[in-house]
Order: C-alpha cells, then sequence, then structure tokens
C-alpha cells in the first residue's frame, strides 16, 4: 500500500508518495507549468525529488490535462486516497499514482490512459449486408439475439434501404433480410433453433415450417419456463415482422 508522504494545496498544489517499491513519486500541478509527475530513489529520495527525479510524465496543455483526468476518474473510479483534493487535476493523478506499485507502472498506466482508443473503421454496406447473409445462411430458423447483428436494427435498416435504392437487382432479396431482421431479439442469447410440435401435421410455427424446409435437422421439444420464454420472443418476432412488412410496403412505394 502507498503512503501520503506529503500533500498541500496552498504552498504549492502537489503530493508526495512512497510506493510499494519504495521510490519516492511526486506529482506537481501548475497552472503555468502543468502536470509533472517524478519518482527517485533512495533513502533521501524524498528530500532530491524535486531537483534530481526522473520525469515519468509531463503535460503542459491544458486541453490534454482536462482529457487526462476524465480518462484517469474512468479507469481508477475507486478512490483510496487519505485525503481529499479540491483541485481536480491533483485529485485525478495522486489517485492514479496511488494505484500503482512501482515508478515503471506509473508510466505503463499515465501512457496507456494517454494513448487514443484505436476506433475501428465503419463498416461499408457490402461488409454489413455479407455478414449479415452469412448469419442468415447459418442460422435459417433461429431466433438469434440482437447483439449477433453485424450492427444496430436501425443501422441494418437504413443500409437495406439504401443499398435497395441503388442495386435494383438485388430487391427481392433485401426485402428478405429487411424481413429477416424480426429473428432478432433482445435478451435471446445464444441461437434458439426451431422445435417440433407432437406431429407434422400440427406444424403452425414459422420456424418449424422452415426448419422443416431445410431438411433433417434435431428437434426438441422445449417445456416449463424454457418453452414459456421461448413462446415470449416467438410472439414478438412475428409482431415485429408484421411491422416490418408495413414499414417495407411504405418504403417501396415511396420509392419506386
Amino acid at each position: 500500500m502507498p503512503k501520503l508522504l506529503y500533500s498541500s494545496e496552498t504552498v504549492r498544489c502537489g503530493a508526495t508518495l512512497e510506493l510499494d517499491s519504495k521510490e519516492t513519486c511526486l506529482v506537481l500541478v501548475a497552472r503555468r507549468a502543468g502536470v509533472r509527475i517524478k519518482a527517485d530513489q533512495g533513502r533521501f529520495g524524498r528530500f532530491w525529488i524535486g531537483f534530481f527525479g526522473s520525469i515519468l510524465y509531463e503535460e503542459k496543455n491544458a486541453h490534454k490535462i482536462a482529457h487526462m483526468v476524465a480518462t484517469l476518474n474512468s479507469l481508477f473510479s475507486e478512490r483510496l486516497l487519505p485525503v481529499t483534493f479540491r483541485n481536480p487535476a491533483l485529485a485525478a493523478f495522486t489517485n492514479a499514482v496511488w494505484h500503482c506499485s512501482s515508478a515503471a507502472e506509473v508510466i505503463w498506466k499515465l501512457n496507456e490512459a494517454a494513448t487514443p482508443a484505436v476506433v475501428p473503421p465503419p463498416k461499408s454496406s457490402a461488409e454489413l449486408l455479407g455478414a449479415f447473409c452469412e448469419l442468415m445462411e447459418r442460422h435459417p430458423a433461429s431466433l438469434l439475439d440482437t447483439s449477433r447483428l453485424p450492427a444496430s436494427k436501425q443501422k441494418m435498416k437504413a443500409v437495406i434501404r439504401e443499398v435497395w435504392q441503388r442495386e435494383p437487382k438485388l430487391r427481392d432479396l433485401l426485402g428478405h433480410m429487411y424481413l429477416e431482421l424480426s429473428h432478432f431479439q433482445d435478451g435471446v442469447g445464444d441461437a434458439l433453433g426451431p422445435t417440433l410440435p407432437s406431429s407434422a401435421d400440427g406444424v403452425t410455427d414459422r420456424h418449424d415450417l422452415e426448419a422443416l424446409q431445410q431438411g433433417p435437422i434435431e428437434m426438441t421439444r422445449p417445456s416449463g419456463e424454457h418453452f414459456r420464454q421461448r413462446h415470449l420472443w416467438e410472439r414478438a418476432s412475428l409482431s415485429e415482422m408484421e411491422i416490418l412488412k408495413q414499414e417495407w410496403a411504405k418504403f417501396v412505394r415511396e420509392h419506386e
């Protein structure tokens, strides 16, 4: 556990800590000089650190400091300091250092926080529709969780409508894909495969019909809570399909 050796927001805005590695770490915050964090080793490190300590982190840009404060508060939400600082920068950086056991770890964690997250480039319409078609082929008669979609339902709707307008030859397939969005429901989890009623003559569920058309596959008879939950998802899927049919019909009328 680190030790707080000194702190002040009046004489100078800063805090001195002793880390588990017995290294002394100094956090300084100044209006013009920005934020500087230094470290030193040895018995007298706490006395000489201000003059000879190694700089672990330094930033003078106010906007970057504000961004770091927000990032550090998010990464180190647990406040472990024995004192409460009024200065937000001093509080955030000192609390971050408190979570480190050595100067090397301070460098690593602060550099990690300062490095912007790499945002993957957005997928093209072709990539989104390709991933969606793959799901449809792999699970032709199943309910899937909404999280399995390559993008949100609203995004997928927009992509399908966009491609429909510029690719006339794909319009039939795109209309089918639009309705297939009803197969994706929140909370389903793993894919729910089709179930088989007591006799083939009694098949009324659209997923059962589609499954039988696909050929011989393994069927199960759900019961109890599983059956009730599945029934709710089936009803939600069928209701959504009716809504999607109306949406698609209106879209086609307006753009043909």
